[in-house]
């Protein structure tokens, strides 16, 4: 029954600890790129067209 408190106690939502922590951005952080900057002496690969004839099943869900 001990474990069985302390589990519930985990999923617990402790709101007053949560007002403690220093987020990233509370310390003055910046924000990170939206789009990743890549090396621009890597290979680019072409992807293939998309074509129906590449689909097997038309409903890729059903068994």
């Amino acid at each position: 029954m001990k474990r069985y408190k302390e589990q519930r106690e985990f999923l617990k939502s402790n709101f007053n600890e949560f007002k403690n922590i220093k987020t990233d951005k509370m310390n003055g952080m910046p924000q990170p790129e939206i789009v990743k900057s890549h090396n621009s002496s890597c290979q680019v690969i072409e992807l293939p067209k998309v074509s129906e004839d590449f689909v097997k099943k038309q409903n890729i869900y059903g068994v």
